[in-house]
């Protein structure tokens, strides 16, 4: 499966995003946000609701973890 994965990691359709500072700032704000709500989400689900707010990327999802994050999508 690594051949298939590496095939696809570097695939010109594929883009890789590097967390950098400004994504932790997207992160820490996103947080503070849920954290005032009270809802907050997994670590892996900030991480990827800051790198797509931080590049204007539209992120469609079922997971219902990202509803309260303002900015992300979420297909019913």
């Amino acid at each position: 499966y690594l051949k298939e994965l590496d095939d696809f990691l570097d695939s010109p359709r594929m883009l890789i995003y590097d967390i950098d500072t400004e994504t932790s700032e997207f992160y820490a704000k996103i947080y503070d946000e849920l954290k005032k709500i009270g809802s907050p989400i997994p670590t892996n689900d900030l991480w990827i609701a800051s790198l797509a707010l931080q590049h204007g990327i539209k992120l469609l999802t079922l997971d219902n973890h990202f509803k309260n994050v303002p900015g992300i999508f979420l297909l019913k």
